[in-house]
């Protein structure tokens, strides 16, 4: 199997091909470690900090509690909405 960025005559059987391609994919995977750890980082930092990270579902809302911490509680405007589906999903609609 040869990637688009491969002449279409490689011999894939090489060695050396082998060793380029393995260079690559090592190379790529800890670039990939490298985001993952800086996206954990700053998401940790951000929750330490008091942000929130992600908004809430569709019926929730982000709020603060008496301590200042995020926390996630019912929208009761919208919760209306979520029980109907409920109800309708387990009355198989």
């Amino acid at each position: 199997m040869l990637a688009t960025n491969e002449p279409l005559d490689l011999d894939t059987s090489d060695p050396s091909v082998f060793m380029d391609r393995a260079f690559k994919y090592l190379m790529a995977n800890a670039e990939l470690f490298r985001i993952r750890k800086r996206v954990k980082m700053r998401v940790r930092h951000a929750v330490e900090s008091g942000r929130f990270v992600n908004s809430a579902p569709f019926g929730y809302k982000n709020v603060r509690d008496e301590n200042g911490k995020g926390i996630i509680v019912i929208e009761e405007a919208k919760a209306i909405i979520i029980r109907k589906i409920f109800a309708d999903y387990l009355d198989g609609k």
